[in-house]
C-alpha cells in the first residue's frame, strides 16, 4: 500500500507508524518495540519508506489526528497525506476529530480484497466543500493483494507459510522473538 500511494501521489516520502496503543483495537499482540523494529525493517529497502516512533515515543492511546498535529510541526509547510486501506474506510468517519484529521492531511485509500467502501454524502457534516469528491479522486488502486496483518498473525499460530507477506527480514525477526505464536 506505501509503495502504490507513493508512486500514485509522487510522495516523497511515507512514513511507517507502529501506534503505540491503538483505540479502536484491543491490545496489540506484540510489543511497540517490536513492531516499531519490523516498521524499520520493512522500510530498510524501500526507497521513499521510513518507520517512524512518533506513536511509541508519545506513548499513550493512539489517535490519528494527535498524530496529525505533531507531523504538522515536524513537517511545516510539507502537505501530508494519510494513508488507509479501504477496509479501514467503513470506521474512518467514526474516528476522534475525523474533520481535523481531513484539514490536516488528504486522505488516501487504497483498494483491499473482498472489499468496497462507498463514502455517504453525509459523512463529514461541516467538512470543507469538494472534500470527498478529492478523497475519491485521491483513492489508489493496486493489483489485489490480500495480506492483512489480521490473516499473517492467524498464519503464524497455525503454522502456515507467511514469509512471502512479510518479506525475510521481518520474518526473521518474527521467528527470533516468538513473536503471534499465541493470542
Amino acid at each position: 500500500m506505501a509503495r502504490a500511494a507513493r508512486r500514485a501521489h509522487g510522495l516523497e516520502k511515507v512514513l511507517l507508524i507502529p501506534s503505540a496503543e491503538p483505540p479502536h483495537k484491543p491490545a496489540a499482540e506484540a510489543p511497540a518495540a517490536d513492531r516499531l523494529a519490523m516498521a524499520r525493517l520493512a522500510a530498510e529497502d524501500e526507497e521513499g519508506l521510513e518507520a517512524s516512533s512518533i506513536e511509541i515515543d508519545r506513548s499513550g492511546v493512539s489517535y490519528t489526528v494527535d498524530t496529525l498535529e505533531a507531523l504538522r510541526n515536524l513537517y511545516p509547510g510539507a502537505e501530508l497525506f494519510f494513508i488507509v486501506g479501504e477496509d479501514s474506510l467503513a470506521d474512518f468517519f467514526g474516528w476522534r476529530n475525523v474533520k481535523r484529521i481531513l484539514e490536516l492531511a488528504r486522505l488516501v485509500t487504497v483498494n483491499r480484497p473482498g472489499w468496497s467502501a462507498v463514502i455517504p454524502p453525509d459523512a463529514c457534516p461541516g467538512a470543507a466543500p469538494g472534500l470527498l469528491e478529492r478523497i475519491e479522486r485521491d483513492r489508489v488502486a493496486m493489483p489485489g493483494v490480500p495480506v492483512e496483518s489480521r490473516r499473517i498473525r492467524e498464519a503464524i499460530r497455525a503454522g502456515r507459510p507467511y514469509e512471502d507477506d512479510v518479506g525475510p527480514r521481518v520474518a526473521e525477526y518474527i521467528r527470533a522473538r516468538g513473536l503471534y505464536r499465541s493470542t
